[in-house]
Formats: structure tokens, sequence, C-alpha cells
């Protein structure tokens, strides 16, 4: 029977934060969020993604008896994301998946193309109250989205957010929540105006949230908005003013100045990734964060206990190392998002053409 005491959410995430704070290594507290990949494929072809490079290490697909593994963690994680570097809704097993979710305190939420949005998903996501939904357009037009998306599914993905707002009408519901992810590259930077627009227009309440281009190949380097700052900047500042005449939230790399100071001799702030997440690959392999840069399992749901995992040796050091000088070889390149906007001066870190892509497996310019 699900325990819906909020106060267990709660106590847990208190106690997380207690643990972090103390840099124990042994934690009494569960993860406070847990994400998954729950397939390896992608009905998209960005062209700054890194599955243009690369192909998925497994054609498996998550199941619900793998998602039912983690069920002892459920009652006390704070956040539970469906996805990771992949589409979610064309899992085999999504529906099946986030249904077996519903009733759980856990903030839910996910990151998709809404190309595979079909009615039945989005009333499922309406009815059952999902708590964000970010959908990725990152272009304009028909023309330009199809230039970056590599897909003709503009008109699609337009008309399938329009029926999303009408069943939240219908069952009058503010959820899921909607934001729209941009990923800003010097060649579309000009359309981040109109972009704006279409987020007030379809009634993103979370607005436009910009991510920074990752280059992993040599050939999208030169999109970089690092190597092009006065010229992204201009249009930056004309989207924010429109963006603030609209009443649409603009946050993002880009965007927002954090506060959290710098480790001393690290060009970043903390992460508290091995503290807070545990992240489930479709085979029911665990890892201590979802960056390719980390390359080790730190155990597998299918053939350990869980609370076996979450403690394992792995995870111990990654808590004991990753914000000191001695931090793990797989955290000395990291791009996560939480300190992307630290590293715009560092032009170096955007090109990401020799990274170990890990699980996914680069391609080699055979295939």
């Amino acid at each position: 029977m699900i325990n819906n005491d909020k106060l267990v959410v709660n106590d847990n995430f208190l106690l997380n934060k207690k643990e972090k704070l103390l840099g124990e290594v042994s934690l009494k507290s569960k993860p406070i969020r847990i994400s998954l990949n729950l397939t390896g494929r992608c009905n998209a072809k960005c062209i700054f993604c890194n599955l243009k490079v690369s192909k998925y290490y497994t054609e498996e697909e998550m199941t619900l008896e793998t998602f039912t593994l983690i069920k002892p963690f459920l009652n006390s994680v704070k956040h539970l994301v469906f996805f990771s570097a992949t589409e979610p809704l064309v899992a085999k097993n999504f529906k099946e998946i986030y249904k077996s979710s519903i009733g759980y305190n856990a903030e839910k939420y996910f990151s998709t193309n809404a190309i595979a949005l079909k009615d039945s998903i989005a009333e499922l996501l309406v009815t059952t109250s999902l708590d964000y939904l970010t959908i990725s357009i990152h272009g304009s037009t028909r023309e330009s989205y199809k230039k970056y998306l590599g897909v003709d599914t503009y008109d699609r993905v337009i008309a399938n957010i329009k029926k999303l707002n009408k069943f939240k009408k219908i069952h009058n519901s503010s959820n899921p929540k909607l934001r729209l992810s941009f990923c800003l590259m010097k060649d579309n930077v000009h359309e981040l105006v109109d972009i704006i627009r279409l987020a007030s227009e379809l009634e993103f309440s979370q607005g436009v949230y910009i991510r920074h281009l990752l280059a992993y190949s040599e050939e999208m380097y030169s999109q970089v908005p690092s190597h092009h700052i006065d010229y992204v900047k201009k249009h930056l500042d004309k989207a924010k003013k429109v963006a603030s005449n609209l009443e649409v939230p603009l946050c993002g790399d880009l965007i927002d100045e954090l506060n959290d100071p710098l480790i001393e001799g690290i060009d970043r702030p903390a992460c508290y990734e091995p503290f807070e997440r545990m992240h489930i690959e479709t085979d029911g392999k665990v890892r201590v964060c979802p960056s390719f840069s980390n390359n080790e399992f730190a155990g597998d749901l299918k053939e350990q206990n869980i609370d076996d995992v979450w403690n394992s040796e792995l995870f111990k050091l990654y808590r004991k190392n990753v914000n000191t000088i001695n931090q793990p070889e797989g955290c000395k390149n990291c791009t996560g998002p939480y300190i992307r906007k630290y590293l715009t001066h560092r032009k170096d870190v955007w090109l990401q053409k020799n990274l170990d892509l890990f699980v996914f497996n680069r391609q080699s310019k055979n295939e």
C-alpha cells in the first residue's frame, strides 16, 4: 500500500540536506531525486544532440518489473524524472511505468519533443496531474525547426501542445505546467524573440529555458554561444525585454547569475549529485549521475538490493571526493546544467568531440 504521507518525503529531504552539508559518505537518507532512462530511442535527429554522433549501448527498454525495483525508495523521493537523454514518449512501456508511479508524493517531471504526444497520453498527463512537462522546440518556424531537429514535425508538435492545453481546460487543471526548452546556437539566437512569443501563445506558464550548446562534433563548435558573446548578448538583451513585456519567465545557462561560491581551486560550485540522485538505465544498472563524463556503474538493481547500491563503494567514493581537488576522473570535464553558467568564459569546455559518451557509444565515421 502506498504511503501518501508527505511528511515521509519532507523528513527524508531534510535529513538528506543535513547529511550532504556535513559531507557524510554513508547516508541514512534515501535519494531525493531518481531519474530514469526508459528507452534508448528517439524520434528526432537534433543536430546538436549526443545521439547524432552515437548509438545507445543497448536496445533494451525499461520494463515495469525493473521500475518496480525502485519502489522501496518512492515513498521518500521528492523528484521522479522520467527521462535522461532519449525520448520517453517512444518508450514501449511508458504508460505502464508512468501509471505505476501515480499516487506517490514525488514531484513528477519529464522532457519531450512532443512528437509522440498523442491524445491518450496528453489526457493521461492532465488527469493524473503530472507536475511539469518541458517541450523542446529549437526553431520558431517550420523550416528552422526541421533544420535543427532533423524532422518535419513542427505543425504536429504545435497541434499536440494545443490539444494538451485543451485537455487542461476540459479537466480544469493547471497541470502539467509547461516549459519550452531552447538550445541556443549562433544560427538560432535571432529566433529567441519569436520563441518567447510562441511560449506566450501556447501558455507555457514556466516560460523558456535556454540551454547552452555542447558541441559533440567539430562542425558544431563554431555554433557555441561563447564564441559570439557580443552577437549573442545583443539578441539576449532584446529577448529579455520581450519576455518581460509578455510576462514570460526566462531562465537558463546564459540568463541567471548564481550566488553559490566556487570551490577553492576548482572552477565550479559544489556538486550534490552523489548525495541527492540515483540515475537508473533501461536495464536496471545505476549511475551516480547522468553525466556522460561519469562512465562507471554503481550497481545493478536486478542483482543487488537498492539500499546496498545507494551506499555502494562508488557512491561513497564520489561523495567523499566530488567537492575536493581530488574529484573523481568523471567529474573533471563535467558540464552539468548546474555549472554551465560558470563556464561561459571557458571556450574549450564546450567542445565534446573527444568525450567518451559511455553508454551511448560513439559511432565510427563509417556508421
